[in-house]
């Protein structure tokens, strides 16, 4: 491991890891949304969109590219699938809205 932030408090390496992309919900099912660009230790898996790696934000320790910003390695992979960004601007203010009153409420 690369630095302190790679390993959790009993050592266990917590970098690389595969998961889901940023993304919120708009309905309970079917509703998943991918949010904007991923954040610059997320690379996704171009053949399984909504999912992808995430490196270490601290050091990046292994990830492919870890020079490049989100936006050219979003260039090179292709986006996975339809984004927040490209929504109706009424469809972007009722998710923020949600968010907020989320926070609102601790969760």
């Amino acid at each position: 491991m690369a630095c302190e932030n790679c390993t959790g408090l009993e050592g266990i390496p917590l970098y690389p890891n595969y998961g889901h992309a940023p993304h919120v919900h708009t309905q309970p099912v079917g509703g998943t949304v991918f949010v904007g660009e991923p954040p610059a230790n997320f690379i996704p898996d171009p053949d399984a969109p909504g999912l992808g790696t995430w490196y270490c934000p601290a050091c990046k320790e292994g990830m492919p590219n870890a020079d490049m910003d989100a936006q050219q390695l979003m260039a090179e992979l292709g986006p996975a699938s339809d984004t927040i960004d490209t929504w109706p601007a009424w469809k972007q203010a009722l998710v923020a809205s949600r968010s907020e009153k989320l926070k609102e409420d601790g969760r």
